[in-house]
């Protein structure tokens, strides 16, 4: 906070700023929701009025006289108006949320002392005019020191067991090469996948990394046409999937919500994180994981597109209304890999300017990775306040999703190679009678769009 800015209570205990702090050659005594708007008029039109300040004064009058000055003045720049609003974000950055509930196992004597034992300790976290970080660390010490040993102990061993979670669903995890293919197809579902499985493998050497190359090779065992074949087992099989990934995303989020709300995260509390409020660690973790899933998306994106083959949407409605465009993208939404067309690919020729774009996004993906990684890791092994039962629940539920999305995931990127590779294979064919190659043909088509071609660019 500014030198000459701090902060106090007025009598009717709502929370304002006092401050002699000068700002355009005004010295002003504002309440805490007008002292954006007064500073804002003020500072846009450089203007030196005269100070307002004496022995009488009435922040009212201060008040009102600037709101009616600033009447006939132009709206601020909103950089102005954002660099003050971030300038009266500290002020009431603390978070109280927490310490008010516990994980049931412990709850009982956490509770008994929270209200006992650090009564003053609580009284100080939960004072909303205290903006001494410390509040929190004096809190969570004073609990430690009423809790038996044997508590302390399995906390140590419970920070163990969520300190691992985030090695064991790496080896569950996809890869943001996998995720981006099938989004191609069904975003949705890979959304969903995405986030019920909150780790990223890096595979530099997968072979999803060249998604175009492996989806034209010949697929080794098929998926049983019984029952897949049966008429009422696609719309079953898509419900079940939805349902699978719905459900394990969100208890990724309620587990998530659960660690902020009933845990401590110790190193939010140990390293000051100024204004964001000391829950964030969670969120944090589900904000990186969708922004490495990005990053992996555009790269995929910039280094591969997508080409239609004629052969492969016979039948299919080719209508240019907005409304035929939605319902044949909805229609490859809600249809497994296995019983859709091919998703046939081919590498773009890039420009300079795209290929360093390429580049970046792929650096970035790795790095997040290694990122996303590191913070799970820690931010986990610092929960506390959390016994074995409540984090067993936690633990299992977590894999158990990432384990039934893993197994969704790999059936729907077969079923996409099970149906593309007889369309490729019939292309190289095609290719090599016509004296070329298929892929040379479908990166022509993709590096020239207006070629008009059995291979024409999706919309």
């Amino acid at each position: 906070m500014p030198d000459g800015l701090k902060l106090g209570i007025r009598p009717c205990c709502s929370l304002y700023f006092s401050t002699n702090y000068p700002v355009q050659g005004v010295y002003l005594h504002f309440g805490h929701h007008l002292v954006i708007l007064e500073i804002i008029f003020i500072t846009a039109v450089r203007i030196r009025p005269q100070p307002l300040m004496a022995k009488n004064y009435s922040p009212f009058h201060a008040r009102s006289g600037i709101l009616r000055m600033a009447a006939a003045m132009p709206p601020p720049p909103p950089v102005l108006l954002l660099l003050l609003l971030l300038l009266a974000t500290p002020a009431r950055a603390r978070t109280t949320s927490q310490f008010q509930d516990f994980f049931p196992a412990w709850r009982g004597t956490l509770v008994f002392a929270r209200d006992n034992d650090c009564a003053g300790e609580r009284d100080a976290y939960n004072d909303p005019s205290n903006t001494d970080r410390m509040a929190a660390y004096n809190l969570v010490g004073c609990l430690l020191a009423h809790l038996p040993e044997f508590a302390k102990l399995e906390m140590s061993i419970v920070a163990v067991v969520l300190g691992l979670l985030p090695t064991a669903l790496m080896l569950l995890g996809p890869t943001t090469d996998e995720i981006s293919l099938l989004a191609r197809r069904r975003p949705l579902l890979a959304l969903l996948l995405a986030l019920a499985m909150p780790s990223v493998r890096p595979a530099p050497e997968s072979a999803f990394r060249d998604p175009a190359a492996h989806l034209r090779r010949p697929v080794g065992v098929r998926a049983p046409s019984v029952p897949l074949a049966w008429p009422a087992v696609r719309p079953l099989l898509a419900l079940a999937e939805y349902a699978a990934a719905g459900v394990a995303a969100a208890n990724l989020c309620y587990q998530a919500a659960s660690l902020a709300r009933l845990c401590i995260t110790v190193s939010a509390i140990a390293i000051d994180s100024g204004p964001i409020p000391q829950t964030y660690g969670p969120v944090l973790w589900i904000f990186l994981l969708l922004a490495v899933h990005t990053f992996g998306g555009l790269a995929s994106c910039l280094g591969f597109g997508r080409v239609r083959d004629d052969a492969a949407d016979v039948g299919r409605p080719r209508g240019t209304k907005r409304g035929a465009w939605v319902w044949r993208r909805l229609a490859r939404e809600v249809t497994p890999c296995y019983y859709g067309g091919p998703v046939l690919l081919a590498k773009r020729r890039l420009s300079e300017y795209r290929q360093c774009l390429l580049t970046v996004a792929r650096h970035v993906t790795q790095a997040g990775t290694v990122i996303l990684f590191m913070f799970a890791t820690v931010m986990l092994s610092s929960q506390i306040f959390i016994s074995m039962g409540d984090v067993f629940v936690v633990v299992s539920t977590i894999l158990a999703g990432a384990w039934a999305c893993r197994l969704i995931l790999t059936f729907e990127l077969h079923g996409m190679r099970e149906a593309t590779s007889p369309f490729a294979q019939q292309g190289m064919r095609q290719g090599a009678a016509a004296g070329h190659s298929s892929e040379e043909k479908l990166a022509g088509d993709i590096a020239k769009p207006s070629v008009v071609a059995s291979n024409t660019l999706l919309p």
